[in-house]
């Protein structure tokens, strides 16, 4: 548990290496209206590609109070092998891999309940 504290410490941080889905995303309306939404086509990595396209254009901060997220994929797999994971898929997807073999990765690299 000390471990899922550490990473709940570094996530609060205002660095793009830390953010994606697992910290929620708030937008206003108006920004995800201008910016087009969620691409319909995205299986995976929804989140940071479009918290990628909002920094682009807008100013992207980090909430001072904490989210409560389930910790179930931590304690399924472990904190190294879903640090390991999300490095690889974002190295995927920064290298533009198709989406269906990101999608497909991940599932081999993570027991998801």
């Amino acid at each position: 548990k000390i471990i899922l504290k550490l990473n709940n410490y570094v996530s609060r941080f205002n660095l793009f290496r830390f953010c994606g889905g697992d910290q929620s995303l708030f937008i206003k309306t108006s920004v995800y209206k201008s910016i087009g939404g969620f691409k319909d086509e995205m299986l995976i990595m929804e989140d940071y590609e479009i918290a990628e396209r909002i920094r682009k254009q807008y100013r992207y901060t980090v909430m001072e109070k904490a989210v409560l997220i389930s910790a179930r994929k931590f304690e399924v797999n472990n904190w190294l092998r879903v640090q390991l994971a999300n490095y690889t898929l974002v190295r995927l997807y920064q290298k533009g891999a198709p989406q269906e073999y990101m999608l497909q990765t991940y599932k081999k690299l993570l027991q998801c309940r």
